[in-house]
């Protein structure tokens, strides 16, 4: 987790689609450690968003992939149980097009196909990253909202609870 020495993260979520189907990580890292979600990670210096999740894409796929566009944008905090802050994060959901379905293993955790339809309905085999789920559903909408979203998240015991009150 980043402290509030580290600041505000800016990460890219690659929702990479192929067909009908998107593709999915389980994380191995925290926060989110055994949660479905979508591969990504931090912007680097310099470097624009859509490069970003094309980089971020292949480094934890090996898919190459086509940018599509920005989806959606939104701010997330996640708190401990007892209400400190343990991360914050402004977040860019890009939808990229995957050459090809032959992804390779990652340290970053498993790697799946799923229909678009079932992702957006429930998540066999294991929780999923809430936000992960709303956003890559807006972001497949074509939807960009007039506001970014916010997402408050609670960590207890391995547990991530979307609180009320987000604005998704």
């Amino acid at each position: 987790m980043t402290s509030p020495a580290h600041g505000i993260l800016n990460l890219v979520l690659a929702v990479i689609v192929h067909g009908d189907d998107l593709c999915l990580l389980r994380r191995e890292k925290p926060p989110y450690r055994h949660h479905w979600g979508l591969p990504g990670g931090k912007i680097h210096f310099g470097e624009s968003v859509p490069d970003a999740a094309q980089r971020e894409a292949f480094e934890e796929t090996g898919l190459p992939v086509g940018f599509r566009h920005i989806g959606h944008v939104a701010t997330e905090v996640i708190r401990s149980g007892a209400g400190v802050p343990e991360a914050h994060f402004v977040m860019f959901a890009v939808v990229l097009d995957a050459a090809h379905r032959d992804f390779r293993a990652s340290a970053e955790g498993e790697l799946r196909w799923m229909p678009i339809a079932e992702f957006v309905d429930h998540m066999p085999d294991g929780p999923i990253i809430p936000s992960d789920r709303i956003m890559a559903h807006a972001a497949l909408r074509q939807t960009m909202v007039p506001r970014p979203s916010e997402f408050h998240v609670r960590h207890c015991d391995d547990r991530f609870i979307l609180l009320p009150g987000a604005r998704p």
